[in-house]
């Protein structure tokens, strides 16, 4: 560390120590200019010793920093005291032997230098120590310390006593005059006895005035060429300085010395250079050569002087006796990226000017052709010879650019100079110089793209406190992932051009499928993060055409990418970055860096109309998102007071209620429910944007007339908005004798009401919407049915006590929606309608998942959840990147037996809401298609199919017969051969039960059923129910169904011919082992054998003993039995089973299944084929060989869905603790299914597998 030396010509030196800012870290003068502090050590051996006979220095500087209490700290030294008068202090303990200040002054053409101080006794306690305290001066770094006269304190100190202050006052020596180097130094030293801290306080260092110019003669000296770049490294540099004399009469001479300011021996090869100057007669001035060694060290400027001395006789000195020399850095340290980025999250080198050379992988500056990638700067990527193979630390680094020139391109090799700093948790370097090293270096940066995994190996914490995947490992640098991502999530596209992508399937809201748990949804969070992560464009401006994000070109309702579509090898710029707005948090961000580099693959296309239902009546349920007749504008208000939610403008609401009205006659529904409309049900107001609705449904001339229900007053509780239903006026009606029922909270049991935190469950703030019951008589039957409109009260915002968020899954507000729950149940058990029919249908956005409480207490109370039981996967909404059915329909058990299907109608949810109406904040008209059923709201339609009334009749089962050919064993079942109907259940939801079970096995899902067990038509429809042929073979097998529609069954067989075998061997009996070229059977015995089937489909059972099995060619079947048994299937489609014991299976050729069966050690691989291995509970710690990349094999874990707790996917399985274990490369994979069954899969670590290698439901 150097230090500057003050100028006194230019004012005094003043130190008080009165500023906190100049000492902040011990042994650090930085901040302080022109005083260091140095410990002293081994300036003198013994104690007591008068400071005034030291004069040797110190290497090490030395400060103890933010002290607070002079009386307990015991370490010697120099320390900072943050008293109330602050001060620096000394005191000569432990190592510290003569610890000192030193002061570096200029003194050049200046007189009468004077310095003064204050000592102060920081020390009130009882110790009384003699601590003298001496001012020594010297020219240099090399000059011996001489005292000055007056300096010198014998004590400084007294007992007892923090109040003593010694002033100093002394005039330095003339010799100290005119000098461009003076160190000026306060020491004490060790006394003897417990030192005490004497601050020294106060410093001003001041001057009379200019020095007097000398009688005759005069030399002085002044810098000619010397203040330059110091040059490469072996060589010198020539810095010159010219030598005056005032008269040139006679011979004479002055030494010279170069003074090493801020440089030092090394800048000049390892000495200062002195010498003398020689004048003859005549001569009145010389130039000094002064050389400067080179060097390759980044360093700052440095300074040195030369001195002049000893004039000859007849010469004097002038005021100009020294001249000053300035070296200038001429060399660059280029750093590695991978250590300005280091290995934590932030860069250690903060506020630090850096130079780093390396590729653009990413070019966003401003002003350049690619107008779409402007975001003020660049990203650099080390190439692979500069990476440090740590993987820990990025290769990649943003720099900020500004308005500093200099233009770049993808490819160029760059050399960057600037500072360093964290930007939103982003390390950028702010770039002060950019120079294009190379252009074109890398000739395609895509070579450059470093592949990555989702999800990433751990999660961190984001600006909005949620979890983000861990890829700091990454920052800066281009990256591939290799895994499929989906599109999950495109709220911000309309207003930042950002979507969320998440590696493997979409994910489910956790209490979509769990009851709401603390632990479980963090985890849950925990997972999806660390496979989620956001792509961006190329702007961090708001509202920009969605075309800029690339492959979104071209963007419309026609061909937007939907939530569910999907990209491989996505590619780009990965940052820390928001989207410049708060809105948009900082987090993980992958841009690409040229157009066409991610395409999305269409993976969930539009459905163009809903599913068929089947039934006589539909009906429907569906959020409108704001139908407001009442424009929001001009600070207009609705007829409750109330501020509008809906259209701004007159184009905004003809473009969204055409669309709407599109939307629910594509629906084809009779009745529908309808939500957040706008709260004003007067007949021909204004803002009755309900009837308005049906107006235009009429004025459409679709099939039939439409009407509205007239609740009978104006509004519905107080809200903006409210519920409703419309229905086919020549369809159904009112039914007579019925009334129209409106659920507030004067319906509501008090006693429940007092439940509330807010007070109303359906009133006031923070309530959900009164719901409304209408009975609805078929016409053509005269059957009735009463429907429950309903909107329960958000997740959003913040309750208290039970409506805060438990953190659980639920949100907010759960409480108050269980609560609704309950109210709901009570008022449609009281029959509100007066219907004379017990038939209740609840349908509505109840803004509740499947496993919350409040749809839970209605199923307990007998409602069917008709999503959950009739529809697989359910959803009808996406909030952060996950699909659940916020919206239900729910039926009691009488309708739920008319019920002849359910449905969503997946147009909304999937679906950006650029698509949608709006046309506020700039959006492009041309997205919005009106005829097309898409983006019509956020919440996807509900529809339910009824057949009411009259007799449910009994499902017809007509049962087909199964005949599988030579060497088939698995035969797939399919509607020809389960075959049903029903008049009122689709076949998907018929369910069949297994009466007497066949002498194979019916599998479903690689499981055989038990008589008494069940399956579906949609297990049928799905292709997961086979037959497996038995071991025998024998002519003939069957089996008995019952298929029921949940209220009627019928019963029926099938039928199952087989074909025998040709040749049959007991080796009990015949003791023979070798088939026949036509298909064979043969038996072992209790004993070990070995047995070769030969040509032909054959079946070959060891039995007992400890058997060598080989099949041979064709498609057979092996079972082991018990024992330790080598199995072989050689060509062929084979069936090995290892039965119990230690057993060895390997399939040949052909696409083989292979199960080993009870017991420990089982060995499985395939061979080549598509092979299938079975894996079931029980089985043991076994091993599968021969997985690979380029064959379709697979693993088979059906048989452990009920212990895997919803695991039901590869990555599912990979995030729950414990169940795989895996090294980052190469090894095994072992998964841990029970604490019993456990299977390594050898050769292959769990990156290299993925979804398509496992079957688990």
């Amino acid at each position: 560390m150097t230090a500057t030396y003050f100028r006194l010509r230019e004012g005094s030196f003043r130190q008080d120590w009165s500023d906190a800012g100049l000492i902040t870290t011990n042994d650090d003068w930085s901040n302080v200019p022109s005083i260091q502090g140095f410990l002293g050590e081994e300036l003198t051996a013994a104690t007591g010793t008068d400071p005034r006979s030291i004069t040797g220095s110190s290497p090490t500087l030395d400060v103890i920093a933010d002290q607070a209490n002079p009386n307990t700290l015991s370490s010697g030294g120099v320390a900072e005291f943050a008293l109330a008068n602050p001060t620096i202090a000394l005191n000569g303990s432990g190592s510290a032997d003569a610890p000192y200040l030193v002061l570096y002054l200029d003194t050049t053409g200046v007189s009468d230098v004077s310095f003064s101080f204050n000592a102060r006794d920081l020390d009130g306690s009882a110790d009384d120590a003699v601590q003298p305290i001496a001012v020594q001066w010297r020219i240099g770094d090399t000059g011996t310390w001489q005292n000055v006269e007056g300096g010198y304190i014998a004590d400084a100190t007294a007992p007892g006593t923090a109040t003593l202050v010694t002033p100093v006052s002394v005039t330095l020596p003339p010799e100290a005059e005119g000098q461009a180097a003076l160190q000026l130094r306060v020491i004490t030293a060790n006394a003897a006895g417990n030192d005490e801290w004497v601050g020294i306080d106060d410093i001003v260092v001041s001057a009379g005035g200019e020095a007097e110019p000398p009688a005759g003669v005069t030399v002085s000296i002044a810098a000619l060429d010397a203040d330059k770049p110091e040059g490469e490294a072996g060589a010198t540099t020539a810095f010159t300085f010219t030598v005056t004399r005032s008269s040139g009469e006679g011979a004479g001479s002055v030494a010279y010395r170069v003074v090493a300011g801020t440089a030092d021996a090394d800048d000049f090869g390892a000495t200062l250079p002195t010498g003398t100057v020689a004048f003859a007669e005549g001569e009145t001035s010389a130039t000094v050569t002064i050389e400067v060694a080179g060097d390759a060290a980044t360093e700052a400027d440095e300074t040195f002087a030369v001195t002049l001395s000893d004039p000859s006789e007849g010469l004097t000195l002038g005021a100009a006796a020294s001249a000053e020399g300035v070296i200038r850095n001429d060399d660059i340290n280029v750093e590695k990226i991978s250590a300005v980025q280091g290995s934590g999250a932030a860069s250690g080198m903060v506020g630090r000017t850096v130079t780093v050379e390396a590729i653009v992988v990413g070019d966003f500056q401003n002003g350049d052709a690619d107008t779409t990638r402007s975001m003020g700067g660049f990203y650099l990527q080390e190439e692979l010879g500069d990476q440090d193979g740590d993987a820990a630390t990025s290769e990649g680094l943003y720099i900020f650019q500004g308005a500093l020139a200099g233009d770049v391109a993808l490819g160029d090799k760059v050399r960057v100079t600037g500072v360093i700093s964290e930007y939103f948790g982003q390390t950028q370097l702010t770039a002060s110089a950019i120079e294009v090293v190379e252009a074109g270096a890398a000739a395609d940066v895509n070579t450059m793209a470093v592949e990555i995994d989702l999800p990433a190996a751990g999660v961190t914490t984001s600006q909005d406190g949620g979890y983000q995947a861990d890829l700091e490992a990454y920052e800066g640098m281009l990256v591939r992932v290799k895994q499929t991502m989906t599109l999950t999530e495109q709220f911000n596209l309309d207003r930042f051009n950002e979507v969320v992508l998440t590696a493997g399937e979409r994910a489910e809201q956790f209490t979509q499928g769990n009851a709401p748990d603390v632990a479980g949804y963090d985890a849950h969070l925990r997972e999806l993060a660390a496979r989620s992560i956001t792509y961006d464009d190329g702007l961090n401006t708001q509202n920009n055409p969605v075309g800029q994000l690339d492959g979104f070109q071209g963007y419309g309702t026609g061909d937007a990418p939907r939530m569910g579509d999907t990209v491989d090898g996505l590619t780009g710029v990965l940052d820390y970055q928001w989207a410049g707005n708060s809105s948009s948090q900082a987090t993980w961000r992958l841009r690409a860096v040229e157009d066409g580099a991610n395409e999305f693959v269409s993976a969930n296309p539009r459905e163009d109309a809903p599913a068929e239902l089947g039934g006589r009546l539909t009906v429907g349920s569906l959020n409108v998102l704001n139908l407001f007749a009442t424009l929001d504008e001009n600070g207009a208000l609705i007829a409750n007071g109330q501020e509008p939610r809906g259209a701004n403008s007159a184009e905004e609401y003809d473009r969204q209620l055409g669309k709407l009205v599109n939307t629910l006659l594509a629906m084809d529904a009779d009745v529908l429910g309808l939500m957040e409309l706008e709260n004003d049900f007067l007949p021909g107001s204004p803002g009755n944007a309900l009837e308005k609705l049906v107006a235009a449904l009429n004025a459409a001339g679709g099939e039939g007339e439409w009407a509205w229900v007239d609740p009978g007053q104006q509004h519905i509780g107080g809200d903006a908005i409210a519920v409703g239903f419309i229905y086919r006026a020549d369809k159904v009606r009112i039914a007579e004798g019925s009334s129209v029922a409106l659920l507030d909270d004067s319906q509501v049991d008090p006693a429940l009401l007092a439940q509330s935190s807010t007070g109303g469950i359906f009133d006031g703030e923070n309530a959900s919407r009164p719901a409304m019951a209408v009975t609805f008589e078929e016409l053509a039957t005269g059957e009735a049915f009463t429907a429950s409109v309903n909107h329960f009260k958000s997740k959003g915002g913040s309750g208290e006590g039970l409506d805060a968020d438990q953190l659980n899954g639920a949100g907010s507000w759960n409480h108050q929606r269980e609560l609704a729950a309950q109210a709901l149940d009570a008022w449609l058990a009281g029959n509100p309608t007066g219907s004379e029919d017990g038939d209740v249908l609840i349908l509505g956005d109840l803004n509740s998942y499947a496993k919350e409480a409040p749809i839970q207490y209605l199923i307990d109370q007998g409602f069917e959840d008709l999503q959950a039981t009739r529809i697989d996967g359910a959803y009808s909404y996406v909030f952060d990147g996950q699909t659940g059915s916020l919206d239900q329909i729910l039926a009691n058990a009488s309708l739920a037996a008319q019920v002849t299907g359910a449905t969503e109608w997946h147009i909304n949810a999937d679906e950006a809401d650029a698509l949608d109406y709006n046309l506020d904040f700039g959006r492009d008209p041309s997205y919005f298609d009106a005829d097309a059923a898409v983006r019509v709201s956020d919440h996807d339609p509900l529809l339910v199919g009824l057949n009411l009334g009259g007799t449910n009749a009994a499902p017809t089962l007509d049962l087909g017969a199964i005949a599988p050919a030579a060497g088939t064993w698995l035969t797939v079942l399919d509607a020809s051969v389960i075959g049903a109907s029903d008049d009122r259940t689709a076949y998907a939801n018929l369910v069949f039960t297994l009466d007497a079970a066949p002498a194979g096995e019916l599998w479903l899902k690689g499981r055989a059923l038990e008589a008494g067990e069940t399956f579906t038509g949609a297990d049928v429809e799905a292709g997961d129910l086979a037959y497996l042929a038995p071991a025998s073979r024998r002519a003939a097998d069957g089996f008995d169904l019952t298929v029921s529609d949940g209220v009627n069954s019928a019963e029926d067989s099938v039928a199952v011919t087989l074909p025998g075998f040709a040749h049959v061997q007991d080796l009990a009996q015949w003791g023979g082992y070798w088939g026949t070229p036509g298909s064979d059977m043969l038996y072992g015995t209790a004993a070990g054998e070995s047995m070769a089937g030969g040509a032909g489909h054959d079946l070959l059972m060891g039995r007992g003993g400890d058997d060598f099995l080989y099949a041979g060619s064709g498609n057979d079947r092996v079972l082991g039995g018990a024992g330790a048994d080598f199995i072989t299937g050689d060509d062929g489609d084979d069936w090995l089973e290892g039965g119990a014991g230690r057993d060895t299976l390997f399939g040949g050729n052909g696409n083989d299944v292979l199960w080993g069966g009870a017991g420990n050690g089982d060995v499985m691989s395939g061979g080549a084929g598509d092979d299938l291995y079975i894996v079931r509970q029980g089985d043991g710690r076994d091993f599968v060989e021969g997985m690979n990349a380029w064959e379709n094999d697979r693993i088979d874990l059906r048989d452990f869905a009920d212990v895997l707790g919803g695991i039901d996917s590869w990555a599912k399985l990979q995030a729950a603790e414990g169940m795989v274990e895996s090294p980052q490369f190469g090894g095994d994979t072992v998964l841990n299914l029970t604490a019993g069954d456990v299977l390594t899969i050898r050769w292959m670590n769990a990156s290299q597998l993925n979804e398509g290698d496992f079957l688990f439901a």
